[in-house]
């Protein structure tokens, strides 16, 4: 096993006081980057020091949206040269459970690290409703029952990238993120892609974290619970948009049988959301509008 040395990349949109209270919780022997994505673009990075520790700025004025911004470190050579590991992090990331979590992935001799990306679970602060751990089928896709399953590792088909540790040279070799997608199911695409390199994708089911993906609400409808995000038009737009974009790109995959069905259940479920929860027809036909759109994009 080589050893594990993580770089940590914060992606900022809004520079506001909280940027060194998110700074002083990272572990001090993590190297730290912060990539302004809300500043105008510069080519050259910056070093100066917050919360009593050297950091890297980077700033890149939304190119390539969140893609574009993990990119900008990713392909780096210099910048990771000392590295082994990317941990990504946004502003409101909960990183109280970060050491523990990273020690756990260390010290696991079981695990092949340069080939295993691990993720904490994700734990949302609108509802309180942790993420669904999903694994292909041959046909179809199931949800992992946590609570019958007592390994600290469980292999899942999809992970969200937000506080995972992903090896560097992997993350290259696959291409790095789609910057075509740019935000929403860069995650998902980042993820399909690792599988066909025959990688490992793993949650750890010790830690866990709070995260926000929109203003999330929940109700109950027929004994389910659904959830939506709150997004605005421009965001749902793009997660229609995405979404037409991943069908077209693995429909004819060695996915198309489990990866495709999964796509199309979120959409309707979306969909619901957006008609039970928030009521609001707009959003339905811009989603509708804007999935058409992408499958000719």
């Amino acid at each position: 096993m080589s050893l594990i040395k993580c770089l940590v990349a914060l992606v900022v949109f809004n520079n506001s006081d909280s940027l060194e209270e998110a700074v002083r919780k990272i572990p001090q022997n993590c190297g730290l980057i912060i990539v302004h994505n809300d500043q105008p673009y510069q080519e050259d990075s910056v070093n100066s020091i917050l919360a009593g520790r050297e950091i890297t700025n980077i700033y890149n004025g939304n190119q390539g949206m969140l893609a574009g911004a993990y990119n900008r470190i990713i392909f780096n050579i210099e910048m990771t040269s000392n590295y082994s590991h990317l941990i990504l992090l946004d502003q409101d990331s909960d990183t109280s459970q970060m050491e523990k979590f990273i020690a756990g992935y260390a010290g696991n001799f079981d695990l092949d690290h340069d080939r295993t990306i691990c993720a904490p679970l994700y734990v949302d602060r609108g509802t309180m409703r942790g993420v669904r751990v999903v694994r292909f089928n041959k046909i179809g896709f199931r949800i992992i029952d946590l609570n019958k399953n007592d390994s600290r590792y469980v292999h899942c088909s999809c992970i969200i990238n937000s506080m995972a540790i992903i090896p560097i040279q992997l993350a290259r070799r696959i291409g790095g993120w789609d910057e075509k997608i740019g935000l929403d199911h860069i995650d998902t695409d980042f993820c399909l892609k690792a599988l066909k390199n025959k990688c490992s994708l793993i949650y750890d089911t010790k830690s866990s974290f709070l995260h926000s993906i929109g203003d999330r609400k929940m109700v109950s409808f027929l004994g389910f619970s659904i959830q939506s995000t709150f997004h605005s038009d421009f965001r749902v737009g793009l997660i229609f948009m995405n979404s037409a974009t991943l069908f077209k790109r693995y429909l004819f995959s060695r996915f198309m049988l489990n990866f495709i069905p999964l796509l199309i259940f979120r959409m309707l479920y979306d969909l619901l959301g957006i008609i039970l929860i928030e009521k609001s027809p707009s959003k339905f036909f811009i989603s509708c509008k804007m999935f058409v759109k992408g499958l000719f994009r």
